[in-house]
């Protein structure tokens, strides 16, 4: 994993799901999360597309402000043309809002992931950012368990 930061989307596994889901939208975030906690207590792989995802599903639910999420599309414009689709742009115009089911499921990624052992937990516990990454981590496993969604949107 290249990381950059100790942010939900500052690694590659990251971004690249960014433009899975601009593609393909919730089924992608569910995917993640169905790997997830598919893996029971196996050793995770997919523990940064899971933050990230969760992320995302965060930010759709207007769960608090989304510290790696709400500047995204003005970053992304930069050199992209547009009709470019990206996360950004797909945050924005998503019609959808992620149901409780999602929600959930995205709360438990977020605790599997917490819950070890997974390469990410690994990765962080090794280096001298661990207590950074997890406190970006257990805010968004607060704002996930915020309040209820605002279902204006129809739900997918």
């Amino acid at each position: 994993m290249g990381a950059w930061g100790t942010g939900s989307f500052e690694n590659d596994g990251a971004l690249d799901l960014g433009w899975e889901i601009a593609e393909g939208g919730l089924p992608v975030i569910e995917k993640v999360f169905d790997r997830v906690l598919a893996a029971k207590d196996s050793y995770l792989e997919d523990a940064e597309e899971a933050v990230a995802a969760a992320e995302v599903v965060a930010k759709l639910c207007d769960r608090g402000p989304s510290p790696y999420l709400d500047d995204l599309r003005e970053i992304e414009d930069d050199g992209l043309s547009d009709d470019e689709l990206t996360l950004g742009s797909w945050i924005t115009t998503a019609k959808a809002t992620p149901n409780e089911d999602l929600i959930e499921k995205a709360r438990l990624a977020i605790a599997r992931v917490l819950a070890g052992p997974t390469e990410l937990v690994d990765r962080w516990i090794d280096s001298k950012h661990f207590e950074e990454w997890k406190l970006v981590v257990d805010d968004l496993s607060k704002r996930l368990s915020a309040g209820t969604t605002d279902n204006s949107r129809a739900n997918a």
